[in-house]
């Protein structure tokens, strides 16, 4: 009988056993993996609460920006009746630019200077001299000098030129020139 007890115990001992260290495995893996990916989760939801509480707000102040546009486009509006419309000396000078810039030319300035009465008796046409400093190749500095001549918002001349050669960025030349441009002036009534 005293075998049999010791056959029944071996038994026991090969059941329980492998159910100790189950056990004890699955605590290792609970500790070791399960609880700091809690604590990740814990820290994650609350992350995710802020967000939320921050979406909350920002549908808030975009219903109060819905509220306002039109007040805000309305005050927009009136402030740009109040500005002056464009003149012409910045017409001129956006073109000069615009088109210098797809030539690859480098303004260095363009200063526009005083506008000057023409010399025909009470004409109403008024000469803007313009000194521009630039940086540009041969071929671009032509067509440039082509392109002023065919100006879309005034009649413009070139009255003083002067091209050196720029020695730390060759081919490019150095250019001062002095461009005249002219505009009619509009009168009172609103008639050129």
């Amino acid at each position: 009988m005293l075998v049999l007890k010791k056959i029944d115990m071996a038994k026991d001992r090969k059941i329980v056993i492998p159910i100790i260290a189950g056990i004890i495995i699955f605590l290792i893996l609970f500790f070791v993996v399960l609880a700091p990916t809690r604590k990740e989760i814990a820290g994650k939801n609350k992350k995710w609460r802020e967000l939320k509480t921050q979406l909350v707000a920002a549908r808030n102040k975009l219903e109060n920006f819905k509220v306002d546009k039109p007040t805000m486009e309305a005050k927009a509006e009136e402030l740009r009746r109040r500005l002056p419309s464009k003149s012409p000396t910045s017409m001129i000078l956006e073109e000069l630019t615009k088109k210098g810039k797809q030539l690859n030319i480098e303004f260095v300035s363009i200063a526009p200077q005083q506008l000057q009465q023409d010399i025909v008796a009470e004409s109403a046409r008024k000469v803007v001299p313009i000194n521009i400093n630039m940086k540009a190749t041969y071929r671009d500095l032509g067509e440039y000098l082509g392109l002023i001549e065919n100006l879309e918002s005034s009649f413009a001349t070139v009255k003083g030129f002067e091209a050196t050669k720029d020695e730390r960025t060759f081919p490019k030349l150095t250019v001062n020139m002095r461009i005249y441009t002219y505009v009619i002036e509009e009168d009172q009534s609103g008639q050129k």
